[in-house]
């Protein structure tokens, strides 16, 4: 498992099943980790912040680069 390429299309392959089983995204993405609901929906809650984090930090590394 050490193909960044099959690394990813295996991953994809997973999350587009985890997507069929809810509509709630925070569980899918939870269950790439674990099928347990509340381990599930811990660790999804926990990719969303990641996500939030670095989405808020590109944003204001664009701004300070158009500034600058």
């Amino acid at each position: 498992m050490l193909d960044p390429e099959t690394n990813l299309t295996i991953a994809a392959k997973i999350l587009k099943k985890n997507f069929q089983t809810t509509d709630n995204f925070i569980l899918a993405i939870g269950r790439f980790h674990s099928w347990n609901e509340k381990k599930a929906y811990r660790y999804g809650q926990h990719v969303k912040e990641i996500y939030s984090f670095l989405k808020k930090t590109i944003k204001q590394k664009e701004i300070h680069k158009n500034v600058t």
